[in-house]
Order: structure tokens, then sequence, then C-alpha cells
């Protein structure tokens, strides 16, 4: 195929050099907290002014003279070797004048080719292509007969004169695009532009949500399906992408067929290719049906069977798996440091901290007194390890807010990058106090006596679950805090530029002050639990 690409702002990215060019030039001081994007401080410096003189001279260094120091879009310098490889023909079609208005005597054709070479752009210097205008820019495209273009500018992919036999993909990392074809970012290009049904490509939509991972819906006409990629974070064990794909096909293969189906896995670029599954998202605030529960249940049946009957022992263990106790309790204790770790270094998050330590902080030190007490009683110790038969495959995030109901009425289960072996207690606890979604008491229960019944080798369930239930229900508390851990926004942030960060830190305050002030009530009325309602009489009798 024939491959052409923009420069400025789709091979390059300008975002933080504009930042840093206006921090160096004192234009704002760091202090500020301005976001490190283009066009806030686009924004920015035209509403203090009143004209975008400032802002134009910032453009002239930032495409001349200090371009050496932008950076590539992530991926953009692999994907475009790897495209090399694969014998595609490329090119860069630029609008670009060749000397600056603002810098006299910088050529910024000349200082662009510099930073092609100097980034060891895979593409051929004579296939690089600088135009006057855009209206030249447009005929270059298609005279050269280019069957793909992407380009960061709308106006010149609609623009009137646009060769009908070259189709034009917008790249557009932040901010809504009126383009059929709107790309989020590099790692989602290979898989479109090795497709097998590339040829039939009608539309491509990024899937908005507020997860930890970007999401690209592919229209084939008859056929969708969806590019995944994973942010991950510096020092970060799991592999997600890998994990979640090596679940789907665990899960595929053991004829569970309501989940994706995997279809195949970049390990390089960490970036996977599902089928898509169309259906409605459950409603959060809803209490669902028990038909939905009834769902939840079978695929816990299923997965425990899975682990029962295969050699999986040596299978990648869920995130924060608990093999024992300890595990319970040194991951709360990790959690709670790391949300105070970067809470202390971030000044939207100063509430947090104030709240984690006059409020989080003894009732982790009641909850962790109660159980080492009912601990001491028990058939366990904090070291022992839980056997195979106390175990289960889980999904660690599991429940209706992971799950879609399509038009035959069947449940689909989404989401497995945290997918792995845990304490079968850990996976049910969490459906007891998983923030993202509302069971009803009857309904937690329900799931409950299922696990009970269905997994007859599993015989100290009950007093495992006793044990760890209050422990996961602090552990939620820090969860629903989590956005405070070092890195954990800016994963968000990748998986939605356009979040609203202060509403989402706020709601995840006022969530947790609210999950707190519910633990205190039942640890005045003295309850068995110190986190969830008394159980029924005939339950308690069980427990």
């Amino acid at each position: 195929m024939r491959i052409g690409f923009d420069f400025d702002n789709t091979i390059v990215s300008y975002e933080s050099l504009f930042y840093d060019l206006a921090i160096e030039k004192e234009y704002f001081q760091k202090e500020h907290n301005v976001p490190k994007i283009k066009s806030v401080v686009k924004e920015l410096l035209i509403n203090q002014d009143g004209h975008d003189l400032r802002w134009r001279e910032l453009q002239s260094l930032a495409y001349g003279k200090e371009i050496t120091k932008a950076q590539p879009f992530p991926n953009a310098i692999s994907v475009i070797s790897e495209l090399k490889k694969q014998e595609h023909d490329l090119f860069i079609v630029s609008h670009k004048t060749e000397y600056s208005n603002y810098q006299k005597g910088v050529n910024l054709r000349k200082v662009a080719r510099n930073w092609i070479k100097l980034n060891q752009v895979d593409i051929k210097e004579e296939n690089v292509f600088f135009c006057e205008t855009i209206e030249k820019k447009i005929d270059k495209v298609s005279q050269l007969r280019l069957d793909f273009f992407f380009d960061d500018l709308l106006k010149v992919l609609q623009h009137n004169n646009w060769p009908e036999h070259t189709q034009g993909i917008h790249f557009l990392p932040k901010g809504e695009s009126d383009h059929k074809m709107h790309l989020l970012s590099w790692d989602h290009m290979l898989p479109i532009l090795q497709n097998d049904k590339l040829g039939k490509l009608q539309e491509i939509e990024p899937i908005k949500r507020d997860g930890n991972n970007r999401i690209t819906k592919l229209s084939f006409g008859d056929k969708t399906e969806i590019i995944k990629s994973y942010f991950i974070t510096k020092g970060e064990k799991k592999e997600r992408g890998l994990l979640e794909f090596s679940a789907c096909k665990i899960l595929w293969e053991n004829n569970i067929k309501n989940i994706p189906r995997p279809i195949k896995f970049n390990p390089k670029l960490n970036v996977a290719l599902y089928d898509y599954i169309e259906g409605d998202q459950i409603e959060a605030h809803n209490i669902p049906s028990n038909d939905l529960v009834k769902a939840m249940s079978t695929f816990i049946e299923q997965s425990k069977s899975i682990y029962r009957t295969n050699n999986l022992e040596n299978y990648f263990e869920a995130a924060d798996s608990r093999q024992s106790f300890r595990d319970y309790t040194d991951i709360i204790d990790s959690r709670f440091n790391s949300i105070i770790n970067g809470s202390s270094q971030n000044s939207l998050f100063s509430h947090v901290t104030n709240f984690l330590q006059k409020k989080v902080l003894p009732l982790k030190e009641i909850i962790f007194k109660n159980f080492l007490c009912k601990l001491s009683k028990s058939s366990y110790s904090l070291e022992v390890k839980f056997s195979k038969n106390e175990r289960t495959l889980s999904p660690s995030d599991f429940g209706p807010h992971n799950m879609l109901i399509d038009k035959k009425g069947t449940y689909q289960f989404l989401d497995f990058e945290y997918f792995g072996q845990d304490d079968a207690a850990k996976l049910i606890s969490d459906i007891f106090h998983h923030a993202g979604f509302q069971l009803s008491k009857a309904q937690k229960w329900m799931i409950y006596d299922d696990y009970v019944q269905n997994s007859p080798e599993d015989r100290f369930f009950q007093e495992r679950f006793s044990l760890a239930i209050d422990l996961i229900g602090l552990e939620w508390v820090l969860i629903v805090l989590n956005i405070a851990s070092p890195g954990s926004l800016e994963r968000r942030v990748f998986a939605n530029p356009n979040l609203d960060v202060k509403t989402l830190i706020t709601t995840r305050l006022q969530k947790a002050e609210q999950m707190v002030e519910r633990y205190e009530q039942f640890v005045k009325k003295d309850n068995i639990f110190l986190t969830i309602p008394e159980p029924s009489y005939a339950k308690l009798c069980r427990l």
C-alpha cells in the first residue's frame, strides 16, 4: 500500500514543548499547574493578551530552531519502521512554508528534515514533501495516489479537492472528531492497516470510557472489531494486555463464549484485537435483575470448573491476588501508603490526605484489630497458603459494570486485564463491596449461597469469607481513592483524554466519605461484620 502522513502534530508531538517554552519565557510558572497540553497553553495566552502574538512567537520557536526538543508521538517511529519492513511505500506530505515570519533566517523545512533524521523516521528523503499551501498539499496527496493519509487537521481531510481514491484518517488524540475515521493513537494504526478486512473498512470510532485503556471500534459493514491498548505505568509488573488476551483465550477454549472473542495480540505495542460485542450497558445506579445475578453465579461456577479440571496452578496470578491472609493485610498497607505518597505530591489531592489521616487510618486500626482477633480463633493463620480447592479463576474486576446484555438477552462479560488465580473468598467479598455497581443485600447472598453449593470442595469458604469481608470493605475505600496513587490519574487520562480531573477527584472523595460513614455506623452497632449489614439469623447460624 501507499501510505502518507502529515508531519506537524501527526508524527511530531508539540504538547510538552509549547509548555516548556512558555515556562522558559516566563509566560506562567510551574506552580500555576497549567496542563502540558498545547491547546490549553494557546487558550491561556490568547485570553491573557487579547491577541495571539505571544502564541505565534511560541509556534515559530517550536516549529523552528527549537523543534529538536519536540518528541515523536508514542509508537510513531516503531509503527513507521514496521510498515516499512512490510514493504509499504511511505510518504510525508506537510503544509510548511520555507521560512518563518517571526524567526528570520530559520528554514522551517530544513529543521524539519533534520528532526526526521535525528529521530530515525524510516521514510526516504525523496518521499518527504513540504508544500506552500493546503491546496498544494492536497494536490501532492492526489499525485502520489495514496491509499491512506493520516492528518490532524479536519480541514485538510474534508477539503473539496480531497482525492476520492485516498482514504483520509483523522489523527486526533484529544477531543471530538466529526470525521468517520477518527484515530486516537499510533499503536492502533497497525491493527487497522494489517487487518485482512481493510478494504471493507467503513468507520473508525473511539469508545469513551473511564478505565485504564483505550478502545477503538472498527466497522467493516457486516463485521465489527475492537482494538484495545493498555496504559503501562513505570514499574508495573502485570502485562495487562497479554493477561487479558490469554484470559479470553482460555475461557473461549473452554466453551465460555459470552465474552469478546480474542483475535490477535501485538506484544511490542501491547495492543489486542477482539470481536466487538453489540449490547446495552447495565445501569450502574439500578438494582439489576435476578437473571443477571444468576448469570454472574454461572460465570463464577464455570471459571471454578475450568480451574478445578485443568492444571492451572502455574497460571497467572490475578491482580493483587491473595495466597494467604498476610496478602490481605499487606496489600491494604501498600494501597494506603501509595495513596499517601501520591496525594502528597499533588496539591489537587490535599483533601484526600486529610481524609486518610483523620478518618481512614482510625477505621483501619479497628478493622485490623477485629480481624486479628477472629483469626486467632479460626482454622487459619496469617502465613498459611490457601489450597487449590480454596482458589479459583477470577476476573478481579467482576460485576454488572463490566457486563452487557445483547439483543438475544444474553449477558456478556468484558474486561479481563486483571484475570488470574485468586482466593474465592476475595472474589465473593468484592461483589459485596464493589463501588461500581449495586446489588441488593439478597442478591449478594444469593451469589454467596450459589458458590457454597457449587463448590463443596472449598470446605472452609464460609470461615474464610467471615475473615476477609471487612478487610475487603476497607480496601474498597482505598480503591475508590486510588486515583491519588502515582500513575493512576495518568492512566485515566490515557483512556479518556477529555477527562474532567477535578470532578473525578471530588466524586471519588465523596464516595469514600460515604463508605467510611456507613462503616462507622456498623462499628457503633457492634455488628458481627463491620462493613456490611447484619445477615439474617439463619445465615448467621451457618456462618
